[in-house]
């Protein structure tokens, strides 16, 4: 358990380095996209899940029934907010101008309840994300990038990626476990 909260941290310091560095990376773009935006009056929109925390909690809490619910959560002090499902699983979900950016599960390996746990949120956020799918077109996405099924595949070293709608699902198994996310293209 220690283990898994070290490299939960180390993961959460590194999405924020890389998260900071984004910023600073899309702030420079978009301080060049403003000065051209003023000058021939264009929009700047950045790509985001168009939901708020609060509607992506609610109708997560709706879709995923008791196993991987969102009863508490802490929100950084800027870019998203922060579940622990318990069980070694976690869920990061980035945040820009209230509005909803990405979504990342962590899952440092564990007992049988964990497992189950990370197939649900993995499903969770593919129907928040998603709402227009059938829970078999859910599965069938966790099916093409070897999650489930008969060509299930959680090897060390796998990396995978499905756009669906928009929505770029990937997935990568390292060393100290999973990360599963869900991106706005």
């Amino acid at each position: 358990m220690k283990a898994f909260r070290i490299v939960v941290i180390v993961i959460v310091v590194s999405f924020i380095g890389l998260f900071v560095w984004a910023k600073y990376d899309n702030w420079k773009n978009r301080s060049h996209a403003a000065e051209v935006a003023a000058t021939q009056h264009l929009p700047i929109k950045q790509k985001t899940l168009n939901l708020d925390w609060f509607e992506l909690r609610q109708q997560w809490n709706a879709v995923v029934g008791e196993v991987v619910r969102i009863e508490s959560f802490k929100e950084p002090a800027k870019g998203g907010y922060t579940v622990d499902f318990g069980n070694n699983l976690a869920m990061l979900a980035g945040t820009s101008d209230s509005k909803v950016t990405n979504l990342l599960i962590i899952y440092g390996g564990g007992d049988g309840l964990g497992a189950i746990k990370l197939f649900g949120a993995m499903l969770g956020a593919i129907a928040v994300t998603n709402p227009s799918l059938s829970p078999t077109e859910r599965g069938a996405i966790l099916k093409r990038m070897k999650l489930a099924g008969d060509d299930e595949d959680y090897s060390k070293g796998k990396s995978e990626s499905v756009t669906e709608n928009g929505i770029e699902y990937a997935v990568v198994i390292k060393d100290f476990g999973l990360l599963f996310s869900a991106t706005p293209k």
